[in-house]
């Protein structure tokens, strides 16, 4: 549905891509600090927030006129899909025993993201075609309304929890703060370099910028871990483990590849007469 939408809002084709890039951005920059969050706050609440944000940004989203506000709306949108990996994960992990229960838990959560991917795109077609692409946006909030509803009654209530005071003195938001403008800035200069070119100056400078503030998150970590007893939003010392860093470089990968297979189909598809 890219170039639908990009000739309703007038958005040319070099700039579609914001369309999906702006949720990927602030989808992936915000992971790491809404898992700390659940830790502190619940997971079952951030989880439920999640959900109720993407049911609301994603009925407004259609209503928006031009490129700037969608895009930004898209982007906020991405919060809510971020509030919820890790928290799904977290809530699956400590509801089911371990036993075949749990692998199948874990394992229909697997696979959800790439089918999702692959019939999401087959069902936003169908969509597009026959209604319209904004009836895209309204079935993603019909799905998230049933899914916050769903969460509300069957999500177990966590136990009761420390004061907020004390939870939010918990927080690493120095390490978030780093963490997520370095990967904003990364994210950001990536796709707008496709768009401006990568001769441009500030795409190497927000790149250089981003590289700085990620090591600096990276030694940051490694000091709360080793140095204090404040407990970082990730532990380094974990990528020690070649299992867990190989695990980590083949998702890496795979999610590179898919996503780009999604966009990059649709254009091919959409390009036969």
């Amino acid at each position: 549905m890219l170039p639908t939408i990009g000739k309703d809002l007038n958005i040319p084709d070099s700039r579609q891509q914001w369309v999906v890039s702006s949720y990927a951005l602030t989808f992936g920059c915000f992971l790491l600090l809404w898992g700390r969050l659940g830790d502190l706050y619940g997971k079952r609440l951030i989880f439920l927030f999640g959900s109720a944000w993407v049911t609301i940004t994603s009925i407004i989203v259609p209503f928006l006129p031009n490129e700037i506000a969608f895009d930004v709306m898209r982007g906020l949108q991405g919060l809510g899909g971020a509030a919820n990996v890790p928290t799904a994960i977290g809530i699956l992990g400590v509801t089911f025993p371990p036993g075949k229960a749990k692998i199948y838990a874990f394992s229909f959560y697997g696979a959800g993201a790439p089918l999702g991917s692959v019939f999401g795109n087959i069902l936003g077609g169908v969509v597009g075609e026959y209604l319209s692409w904004k009836w895209v946006f309204w079935v993603l909030a019909i799905l998230a309304a049933c899914v916050t509803i769903a969460g509300h009654f069957f999500i177990p209530l966590p136990p009761l929890q420390a004061g907020n005071a004390q939870l939010t003195a918990s927080v690493d938001w120095i390490g978030g703060t780093l963490i997520t403008v370095g990967l904003l800035a990364l994210m950001f200069a990536l796709t707008e370099a496709n768009v401006v070119g990568w001769s441009t100056s500030y795409i190497p400078v927000l790149i250089e910028t981003s590289i700085v503030l990620i090591a600096i998150f990276v030694f940051w970590q490694w000091y709360l871990e080793n140095k204090t007893d404040r407990r970082p939003l990730m532990k380094v010392s974990i990528f020690r483990s070649t299992k867990f860093s190989g695990v980590m470089v083949i998702m890496l990968l795979f999610v590179m590849s898919f996503n780009n297979y999604n966009v990059l189909a649709t254009y091919l598809y959409v390009s036969f007469p």
